[in-house]
């Protein structure tokens, strides 16, 4: 009998801003390019989830879609239709996995398609410190949105 050697992807939690909500949350429309910048500590990213809500409600549902940007080029995107009523982590995965640079700043940048249903939630007081929220292409104050990193070796 021959015995062939496999070795499983361990996916680890690598990056995340998941801090006690308080309520606040900005509408993901397209013009405002809500991104949150984030520093990966493993050289390959697997996922990705954002942290979003239904915030208005008799709309429908819609597509989100999340943009990975890394030194102004986008290197990854990927669409998901949701049902009107979600509220939580919407996941992405990373197909095929990303080589990155390990301590080197990406951008998730999220949008729908402008009917204004989802929106982001975020926190004050720079809850996550490996990077930032953007609106409209400028630092958006002490805030970070909600959200977590795959990865893995």
């Amino acid at each position: 009998a021959s015995m062939v050697a496999t070795q499983a992807t361990l996916t680890l939690l690598d990056q995340i801003n998941n801090p006690v909500w308080t309520g606040a949350a900005v509408n993901i429309a397209p013009e405002n390019h809500v991104s949150q910048t984030f520093t990966p500590s493993l050289p390959t990213l697997i996922a990705v989830e954002i942290g979003l809500m239904t915030g208005n409600a008799g709309l429908g549902g819609d597509t989100v879609t999340m943009n990975l940007i890394y030194q102004g080029k986008q290197i990854f995107s990927s669409s998901k239709a949701i049902s009107e009523g979600f509220e939580g982590f919407l996941h992405f995965d990373i197909t095929p996995p990303l080589s990155v640079d390990v301590g080197k700043s990406l951008t998730m940048e999220i949008n729908d398609t402008n009917k204004i249903v989802f929106f982001w939630k975020y926190s004050g007081g720079n809850t996550y410190d490996g990077g930032n929220a953007l609106f409209y292409g400028s630092t958006y104050g002490l805030n970070d949105f909600y959200f977590k990193t795959y990865g893995s070796q």
